[in-house]
């Protein structure tokens, strides 16, 4: 891209996609919990970006894409929860460690096992401001909540992940996080 002025060409879709796509796919993997509606839903997220992208020249593609992958999650947590019920059999208890046994597979799965107790309003929150990293007040615009609502929740959800009992025996720390 040319300082941002013009659309993106084939190639350099060809390649953001390719440098992208993984992350689409695990973070999406992440909030859900599943491995299938998050290839679904970077699917979608993937048609909406390239639907975007060829009729505005983008200045920052990979904020756009953040942008609209966390919109997917905010919306997939509002669904009622009869769509989107985790598969038979992958319930928090039932998670497996990731094949290989590369170095910090546990912990990653502890982790998602105790995101997957928390409410989706209070999971959906900090996955947004943490793992998406986005700002405070942009997670509350995707929200739809007040900024006050949005650091109550976010209180709660890590005030609910000290106690998990998923996460017992690792050593709390908060890396800057309140």
């Amino acid at each position: 891209m040319t300082g941002g002025a013009a659309l993106m060409s084939d190639s350099e879709l060809q390649v953001f996609y390719v440098d992208n796509h993984p992350w689409t796919v695990r973070y999406l993997s992440f909030a859900t919990g599943d491995q299938e509606t998050a290839r679904d839903l970077a699917q979608r997220v993937w048609m909406k970006f390239l639907a975007y992208s060829r009729r505005r020249p983008l200045t920052s593609p990979r904020a756009v894409l953040r942008i609209m992958a966390s919109d997917a999650v905010a919306e997939w947590c509002r669904r009622p929860v009869k769509d989107r019920v985790l598969p038979a059999g992958l319930a928090p208890a039932g998670l497996a460690p990731v094949p290989g046994g590369q170095d910090g597979s546990d912990a990653r799965w502890d982790l998602q096992a105790a995101l997957l107790t928390l409410p989706p309003d209070l999971r959906e929150a900090l996955l947004l401001r943490y793992y998406a990293d986005l700002p405070p007040g942009e997670v509350a615009r995707i929200l739809d909540i007040p900024l006050p609502t949005l650091k109550s929740r976010l209180a709660a959800a890590r005030a609910a992940l000290r106690k998990a009992p998923s996460l017992a025996g690792y050593q709390v720390t908060t890396g800057g996080i309140r």
